[in-house]
């Protein structure tokens, strides 16, 4: 049904089967495909695999037993780790802040100085 078609690495759907080649419009990555027009072939070609792992999706004993878990699985293995938030830093009191304020008020008008005795 689905020969030659590479399994998904670290998946809990062993058995669904994806199409790799993106580069491709009649593997099904309708992603790649977007913004072109497929012709009636490769439209009815897409369907088709589409159809395939579908069925096979919906005849996994895993996902019948509990599709939202077996979804969840399938997305963990398969989605990129999410970036850690960005850290910023030991909170500052207010105190600090406004000294830091005046540094750079001081800063600007030592420049502003320089600038216009040139």
């Amino acid at each position: 049904m689905l020969q030659g078609l590479p399994l998904v690495s670290g998946c809990g759907l062993r058995s669904c089967r994806i199409l790799v080649n993106s580069n491709s419009a009649l593997t099904g990555d309708l992603s790649s495909a977007s913004g072109c027009v497929l012709s009636l072939q490769a439209r009815e070609k897409v369907a088709e695999v589409e159809t395939q792992r579908l069925q096979a999706v919906l005849q996994h004993p895993q996902f019948q037993a509990n599709p939202l878990a077996a979804v969840a699985s399938h997305l963990a293995a398969t989605l990129p780790a999410a970036p850690p938030p960005p850290s910023s830093g030991p909170a500052k009191d207010a105190a600090t802040l406004r000294r830091e304020k005046k540094k750079r008020r001081k800063e600007r008008a030592r420049q502003a100085a320089a600038m216009g005795d040139d």
